[in-house]
C-alpha cells in the first residue's frame, strides 16, 4: 500500500474516532471518561493529556483495574493492569507488574500516567463463565450434549480408531465424511 492512502485510512478513523470518548476532570485527580470514574494516581513528567487520552481510549480498558499511558515517538500507548480480586486477574497484567512494565516495556525516562478505574466493569460473558463451573456436574453435562450431538451419531461422518506411532498404546480417533454409495 502507498503512504498516501495509509495515512488518508488513519485520518478516516480518526474522524470517526472524535467525540466518542469525553474526558472530564472533577478535580486535580479525579475524571471521568463517558461517566465512569477514575482516580489520575501518577502523572510523571506531565504525561497526561486528556485530549490524547480521549483519543486513545477504547471500552476494553474499562475492564482493568489500572491503566498506564507511556508515550513513546509521539503516540500514547495505553496497556492495563488487574488488582489480585478482580475475576479477569491473571499474573501477566497483574498490579504488581506495573514498574516491570515501565522499566521493561517504556522508553528510558519517558513521560507516563498511571490512573485507577473506580468502576470496573466486567464483561457479562465472564460473570456467565464463573456460573457455569460451579453448576452441578449433571447440569453442564446436559449443556454439552444439548449443544452438538456425538460423532458417532452425526450425517455424513463416520468415526474410525487409528494406532497412534509414536505411542503405540494410544489410539486416536478421527472424524471423516462418509463417501456417498453410488447405486447403478
Amino acid at each position: 500500500m502507498k503512504r498516501d492512502v495509509v495515512q488518508a485510512y488513519i485520518d478516516q478513523r480518526a474522524a470517526q474516532r472524535a467525540g466518542v470518548y469525553q474526558v472530564v476532570h472533577d478535580d486535580e485527580n479525579h475524571l471521568k471518561i463517558n461517566g465512569h470514574q477514575y482516580l489520575l494516581i501518577k502523572d510523571y513528567r506531565e504525561g497526561f493529556d486528556p485530549e490524547q487520552l480521549a483519543n486513545r481510549f477504547s471500552s476494553i480498558l474499562s475492564k482493568y483495574d489500572y491503566i498506564v499511558g507511556d508515550w513513546g515517538h509521539n503516540q500514547l500507548r495505553l496497556r492495563g493492569f488487574y488488582r489480585s480480586d478482580n475475576p479477569l486477574f491473571d499474573r501477566d497484567h497483574s498490579v504488581a507488574l506495573i514498574q516491570d512494565y515501565l522499566y521493561e516495556e517504556c522508553n528510558f525516562g519517558c513521560p507516563y500516567f498511571i490512573i485507577q478505574n473506580l468502576e470496573v466493569a466486567i464483561p457479562r460473558r465472564v460473570i456467565n463463565q464463573k456460573r457455569s463451573a460451579h453448576a452441578p456436574k449433571e447440569y453442564r453435562e446436559h449443556q454439552r450434549s444439548a449443544s452438538r450431538p456425538k460423532p458417532r451419531y452425526r450425517k455424513n461422518q463416520e468415526v474410525t480408531s487409528v494406532k497412534n506411532k509414536h505411542r503405540p498404546n494410544r489410539r486416536k480417533f478421527v472424524i471423516r465424511d462418509k463417501k456417498k454409495r453410488v447405486h447403478n
